[in-house]
């Protein structure tokens, strides 16, 4: 939802949507007979430790080279059918693992299971291990990786996109799962301080728990962890420095449910809460299998597809458009958005004649408008120098109330994966 004044002297107010529908049930999508799983590792041909025809177990553990830290955890049982290349973007790459589903029952053999009596002795380094792929994606293994200690878990109730609905439904339906998961969280972590984010609307109703429970407001970006850290904690994040660097790390209500899942049933979840968003704007909570591509997915809401059609991966400000209707779920998506090819306004090469619509929408006082003319020319450590390129937080708002159309977000988004690709490259040439 959007509030705009009269005379444009305030920015538009975009409003989080509120899930106050409690009797609200999530449709369940079918698994298809082919799932595709995302391992953030480039496809080397001859290190690979799997190959086409491999038979996996649903909760099996799928790490693709013996060397290398990442992988994958099964969500159903099959052949594997093929392994491939997948370009991510802005210069990621992953290796894309599809199975020939066996049956649409999970049916992990016990020693592929992480069973309730191994989480009362795990700690971060097995959950980074293991657990990464849950749904909602915890961040174990970058936790496990920090140089500064965690001393702060949030766990969050809401989005930090707009539309969404996934958190908000967790946190009111499942919270019996949710505080089981709390209390696996600490028991991997060690740390003993966690604080449950909701929107300030639905506050009520959360004292029993054994957390820390601070409001939100509904009023887009209060849900962005650097928003959070500054208005709720207080603890405002210096340019160039993370939640994390803090010692705060943030998890989504469905990643922490997924943990108290495990607890009570000894298997690790399979599906995952996924916001549809049709051509017609109605939005439908769906529970999918992790792998099942976005084709399948809409086929089955009755969704149709068509040429030039928008698929867009998360919330539709700051989410990413693909390409292809075979993309999967992958555990960290939360929302996918479809326009029809005559929905979206198209961005252009018009010039910004300085209305200022997006330094007063930008919460963290960037300059915007003088920043768009140093990343159009290419220009990005002088925009980082001069213009506080660092210090956006990646709203979005600014390419969502420019009047010119001008991408301006993914003007920024490409700047800072330049500079860090640079950075990178500097610290490996130089000299020992």
């Amino acid at each position: 939802m959007i509030k705009k004044p009269f005379f444009s002297l305030t920015p538009p107010r975009f409003h989080y949507d509120l899930l106050t529908d409690t009797s609200l049930s999530p449709r369940v999508i079918a698994p298809p007979s082919r799932l595709t799983w995302l391992v953030a590792q480039p496809y080397i041909t001859s290190d690979c430790a799997v190959a086409v025809g491999d038979t996996v177990h649903c909760g099996q553990k799928i790490q693709l080279y013996a060397d290398k830290p990442g992988y994958v955890v099964a969500t159903d049982s099959g052949a594997i059918a093929e392994i491939s290349a997948y370009p991510g973007d802005f210069g990621r790459s992953f290796t894309a693992i599809t199975i020939e589903t066996a049956s649409d029952q999970c049916d992990a053999p016990p020693e592929a299971t992480l069973l309730p009596e191994a989480l009362d002795t795990a700690n971060l380094a097995t959950a980074a291990d293991y657990l990464t792929t849950l749904p909602g994606a915890p961040p174990f293994a970058d936790m496990a990786a920090a140089t500064v200690a965690p001393d702060t878990l949030i766990v969050f109730g809401g989005h930090g996109d707009l539309l969404m609905s996934t958190n908000q439904f967790i946190i009111n339906r499942q919270l019996k799962t949710v505080t089981d998961g709390i209390a696996v969280l600490r028991q991997l972590t060690g740390i003993d301080r966690v604080i449950i984010i909701v929107p300030r609307e639905l506050f009520q109703g959360y004292g029993h728990i054994d957390a820390e429970i601070k409001p939100v407001d509904t009023v887009y970006p209060a849900g962005h962890p650097h928003m959070i850290m500054d208005q709720v904690l207080g603890r405002p994040v210096p340019i160039g420095e993370t939640p994390q660097s803090l010692g705060v790390w943030f998890f989504s209500a469905e990643a922490v449910a997924a943990l108290g899942r495990i607890s009570q049933t000894g298997k690790l979840p399979t599906d995952k809460l996924i916001t549809l968003v049709g051509k017609d704007g109605v939005k439908h909570l769906c529970q999918v299998r992790i792998g099942a591509p976005v084709g399948h997915i809409c086929r089955v809401a009755g969704i149709e597809l068509l040429d030039q059609d928008r698929i867009i991966i998360g919330g539709p400000l700051t989410g990413s458009s693909i390409f292809s209707e075979t993309h999967p779920i992958t555990p960290d998506t939360d929302a996918v958005i479809i326009q029809g090819h005559d929905q979206f306004t198209r961005y252009s090469d018009y010039p910004c004649i300085n209305c200022g619509e997006c330094v007063r929408a930008c919460p963290a006082r960037v300059p915007v408008n003088m920043l768009v003319r140093f990343l159009e020319a290419g220009l990005y450590q002088d925009a980082a120098d001069q213009y506080d390129l660092m210090a956006c937080i990646d709203c979005g708002l600014c390419s969502v109330v420019c009047v010119s159309h001008i991408p301006i977000f993914q003007y920024i988004k490409l700047a800072k994966h330049e500079l860090s690709r640079t950075a990178t490259v500097e610290v490996a040439n130089e000299p020992e």
